[in-house]
């Protein structure tokens, strides 16, 4: 019975990692540097959206990268803990790069910045989430409590991102924004990955 426990906690696990993976349902297929504005000069909203999406991406890719050490079939706490990690370290330089989208020529700017600084602290709060379930696991059972937590954490987290980009597309000017998103490259990919 132990050793069908296991083998369904790490089917479980496998599962997580692969939603974890999906986090946003798209991503760039690598894990390329994200290119974002300096805070110390006013962005575009079409250079603020590009320099959004480009993070987005690589934090995805970041995060794909991470649940595939879990799709390699060697599922254990330690392979968890560093996957955990893995999330953390994407999780920390997607936040500095979003601090480092400065703060978009516009009339809603303060909106904006207040969208994003929230998606920073939720984001943040995800991964800590995720690396505190993982390390309370001291044994094959606490494999499916690890799992389901993950799973909503991730699903959240994806929420998060989608419901800011989607703000931001609304503020005014809304013809603005949508155009910012609409003619970004980086944008596009994550649309179409989506």
């Amino acid at each position: 019975m132990r050793r069908r426990t296991i083998v369904t906690g790490a089917g479980a696990l496998l599962a997580a990692g692969l939603v974890i993976g999906a986090l946003v349902g798209c991503g760039s297929g690598g894990s390329s540097k994200a290119t974002t504005t300096s805070t110390s000069t006013m962005a575009s909203p079409a250079s603020f959206a590009d320099g959004l999406c480009t993070a987005v991406n690589t934090y995805v890719g970041s995060v794909k990268s991470a649940a595939s050490t879990l799709a390699a079939g060697k599922v254990s706490k330690g392979s968890l803990q560093s996957a955990a990690d893995d999330v953390e370290t994407a999780t920390k330089t997607f936040v500095s790069d979003l601090k480092s989208l400065g703060t978009p020529e516009t009339t809603s700017k303060s909106q904006a910045k207040q969208s994003i600084d929230q998606l920073s602290s939720d984001l943040s709060k995800d991964a800590k989430a995720i690396k505190t379930a993982v390390s309370g696991i001291s044994s094959p059972t606490d494999l499916v409590g690890v799992i389901t937590t993950v799973q909503a954490t991730a699903l959240t987290a994806k929420g998060q991102i989608t419901s800011t980009v989607d703000e931001l597309k609304g503020l005014e000017p809304k013809s603005e924004w949508q155009q910012a998103f609409k003619s970004s490259t980086a944008c596009k990919t994550l649309a179409s990955s989506s």
